[in-house]
């Protein structure tokens, strides 16, 4: 993570913010990353919500200014433990 801050590639940056998402939103990524078990699903880009003011961002389109003006970042689950599909959970 720390190589991926210290570069200035837009990419690299990306993927250090993607592992402080996985790593300390989810807090537990093992469970979430592609393996046989087939009730494990791996988070994809389109999970990932932004929101400013309880407005969700298009997170493929939107501006640098709108990545600064988020408030609460959030991952959308597909299945959980506790049966709830479609969950959103995160923190603001």
């Amino acid at each position: 993570m720390q190589h991926c801050y210290r570069t200035q590639d837009a990419r690299l940056n990306t993927l250090g913010q993607m592992v402080v998402l996985g790593f300390f939103l989810l807090l537990r990524p093992g469970e979430y990353a592609k393996m046989d078990n087939p009730d494990a699903t791996p988070f994809r880009f389109q999970d990932i919500h932004l929101l400013v003011n309880n407005v969700c961002l298009d997170t493929a389109q939107c501006s640098e200014q709108d990545l600064l003006s988020v408030m609460h970042v959030a991952l959308k689950f597909k299945n959980q433990k506790n049966g709830v599909r479609g969950e959103l959970v995160g923190l603001g």
